[in-house]
């Protein structure tokens, strides 16, 4: 334990830029799961917020709402179905808006 103080001691400036580099690895890491998890919460918050009971997708849609297309046919065979209150089709689209100023400001 002397020996790894003592080294410590009169290699301030090595140990100090190593624990710098480690504390900014540590604060890149939270900075990249804080805004993983977020631009996940964006994504997905619609459905996770949804107040339905079930959600009903194509079997080959693996839990995908864009890949689930249903035809209301099937809207109306699941509202048939004894517990189901009601029924209604959802529908999900990801967007990239320009926005422009308008003239003259």
């Amino acid at each position: 334990m002397f020996i790894a103080v003592r080294d410590l001691w009169r290699s301030k400036l090595r140990f100090g830029l190593l624990a710098g580099a480690v504390g900014l690895l540590i604060l890149l890491l939270l900075f990249l799961n804080t805004l993983s998890s977020t631009l996940l919460g964006f994504f997905i918050g619609a459905i996770e917020n949804n107040s339905a009971a079930v959600l009903v997708y194509e079997d080959t849609a693996r839990r995908n709402l864009q890949a689930s297309r249903l035809a209301p046919a099937v809207v109306d065979d699941v509202e048939t179905v004894p517990g189901v209150a009601a029924a209604a089709p959802i529908g999900e689209l990801t967007l990239t808006v320009d926005v422009a100023s308008p003239p003259g400001s």
